[in-house]
């Protein structure tokens, strides 16, 4: 299956990095195809002009998923809860 990582960013930039890195091989485990959107946006600028182009960037890879992973801290994220109302209205499995 095809998973796609959701988890926070903004406020977590010496973590994230490690955090989706973990996600990323717990589910490649699994033998699941992981969507780690931090792996396509190669040095991210924490503005917000840059934001919203990350996030667009985020909703393609997301709509070819079949699932998203909400990791732990999404619920503080701006980011990860459009990503989970879009998720949600795609149909896409939700785990946390």
């Amino acid at each position: 299956m095809r998973v796609f990582l959701s988890g926070p960013i903004t406020g977590h930039e010496k973590t994230y990095k490690d955090d989706f890195a973990r996600c990323k091989k717990m589910f490649e485990e699994q033998e699941h195809e992981v969507i780690s959107p931090i792996e396509n946006d190669v040095s991210p600028k924490f503005d917000n002009k840059a934001w919203i182009e990350y996030l667009k960037k985020d909703m393609d890879l997301l709509i070819t998923c079949e699932a998203i992973y909400m990791m732990p801290g999404w619920r503080d994220s701006y980011g990860c809860c459009i990503e989970n109302l879009i998720a949600e209205k795609f149909g896409l499995e939700m785990w946390e």
